[in-house]
């Protein structure tokens, strides 16, 4: 009987290092494809009209996706600046405004905005339906808040965009 030898050979080796290579890379390039994705328009943010302390509402809209493939793939979901800027949105009633802004979490901590860092992000690893998004809302009782009157005020200009 013969004794195998199990020595390998450099060129063995470099072809040995080139597959895993080539497989490592497939394996990171493995993404969910994302097909189309859908939204419900959010129902409209109702403040209550007391504005001794600061007002909170919140509005929830519903996202649905079909993807295909394996692994994970993001989508984005951005509210624009509306009347006002991201950092401070403002509701009109005639000339008269009201200052606000809309939050990504309940603790009304995340300016929700619509370019990097300040959209929603979510990871997703296969078709969703329905999946609930919060939009939290807060009009601050600062002195010029207070002074406004009681009234109707919007700001018709947010748009959600939804990036995938």
């Amino acid at each position: 009987m013969m004794a195998r030898n199990n020595q390998w050979t450099a060129p063995t080796l470099a072809l040995l290092w080139g597959a895993l290579a080539l497989g490592a890379l497939g394996n990171a390039q493995a993404a969910l494809h994302i097909n189309s994705c859908s939204v419900t328009q959010p129902p409209t943010m109702v403040f209550v009209t007391n504005l001794l302390g600061s007002l909170t509402s919140a509005t929830t809209f519903s996202i649905s996706c079909s993807t295909n493939g394996a692994g994970t793939g993001t989508i984005t979901v951005g509210l624009s600046a509306g009347s006002g800027t991201v950092a401070q949105r403002t509701q009109k009633k005639g000339s008269t405004a009201l200052t606000y802004n809309l939050y990504q979490d309940a603790a009304r901590a995340t300016v929700w905005g619509d370019t990097g860092a300040a959209q929603y992000t979510q990871t997703i690893s296969g078709d969703i339906t329905n999946q609930s998004i919060t939009i939290y809302g807060k009009i601050d009782n600062t002195p010029a808040n207070l002074a406004d009157g009681p009234g109707v005020y919007s700001d018709p200009t947010i748009t959600l965009t939804l990036g995938w």
